[in-house]
């Protein structure tokens, strides 16, 4: 009687372990984008229910379809909460953001995945958050053209991403590449990647082509940023396509396309 009641306990122990393994696996990565300096709460809105919208990721090598960003992910933006764009005053303006975001990721059950991403002065609040959570393993940090990191721990994976407007071999500027602002910067970071953004020819213009792939096309300079960065916002999310899961393409429709 008391062996069955264990094998009884046990086969409970397992179903629950089992039950709560597949819904860690099914869950969605968590991604909050920390906007940069000037952002407005409207604009933050308008990126994140974009990014949610764009269809599809990269293609899977051999696969016959590609995978959809909304099977992988769900999208969170913040307004940088501060009216400065030094590292260090964006810091002290944004110590609520920052301690909300803290809590929130500790809190997470176990094996939930954040990818904090962080856009020009927006990486100041999102290398902060990296610093502090406990749990360095639920975590990926992305800088987008903005502060290099400092006192991360080793556990953190971490990536730079820049821009130009000229092809230039991997980690070389050359004197013809027109890059985004904070490009040299980036350069330093162990993981530094770079892509080309077609149609800009300011620096400012390429810095917003990491987050907005109409940045040429509205015409993003030094003056305007602030109005027209997010301005007709198509997300652009290369900088995601390195951390989407092993998963089946979308099933075919009878016409031959993706459905």
């Amino acid at each position: 009687m008391k062996a069955m009641r264990l094998v009884r306990y046990f086969i409970l122990i397992s179903a629950l372990y089992f039950a709560s393994a597949t819904a860690l696996a099914n869950e969605l990565a968590h991604v909050v984008f920390f906007g940069g300096y000037g952002t407005t709460d409207a604009q933050m809105k308008q990126w994140a229910h974009a990014a949610a919208e764009v269809a599809y990721g990269p293609t899977e090598k051999g696969a016959q379809g590609r995978f959809r960003y909304a099977d992988n992910f769900d999208f969170e933006a913040v307004t940088l909460p501060s009216g400065h764009s030094e590292q260090a005053a964006v810091v002290a303006d944004g110590e609520a953001v920052i301690n909300e975001w803290v809590a929130k990721i500790d809190r997470a059950s176990r094996g939930t995945q954040f990818v904090l991403v962080g856009h020009s002065s927006g990486a100041a609040i999102s290398n902060q958050i990296a610093k502090r959570i406990a749990d360095k393993t639920k975590i990926k940090l992305v800088v987008l053209d903005g502060y290099v990191p400092h006192g991360l721990s080793t556990e953190v994976s971490w990536y730079c991403w820049s821009a130009v407007a000229t092809a230039a071999p991997s980690g070389e500027i050359t004197s013809t590449a027109k890059t985004a602002r904070n490009t040299a910067t980036m350069m330093l970071c162990p993981n530094y990647n770079q892509i080309k953004v077609s149609g800009c020819t300011d620096s400012m213009c390429l810095h917003f082509g990491l987050v907005n792939l109409n940045a040429a096309k509205v015409g993003v300079n030094s003056q305007n940023f602030k109005t027209k960065g997010y301005e007709q916002i198509q997300p652009n999310l290369v900088w995601l396509n390195m951390f989407f899961k092993v998963a089946s393409p979308p099933a075919k429709n009878a016409s031959g396309s993706s459905n």
